[in-house]
């Protein structure tokens, strides 16, 4: 049993850390869409570009 304890805490880290990251990346993808939105709404935005 101490076995199966150790690997499920050893996923739960895991799943914790990832949680984490998707956290970070969320973070920094509103970032990046709220930059697209400031230069649509300031002009500078070029037709043809993502």
């Amino acid at each position: 049993m101490c076995e199966q304890e150790s690997i499920l805490r050893t996923i739960e880290d895991a799943l914790f850390k990832m949680n984490e990251l998707l956290s970070d990346m969320q973070d920094d993808i509103n970032k990046m869409e709220a930059r697209i939105r400031q230069i649509r709404d300031e002009g500078t935005y070029e037709e043809g570009w993502p």
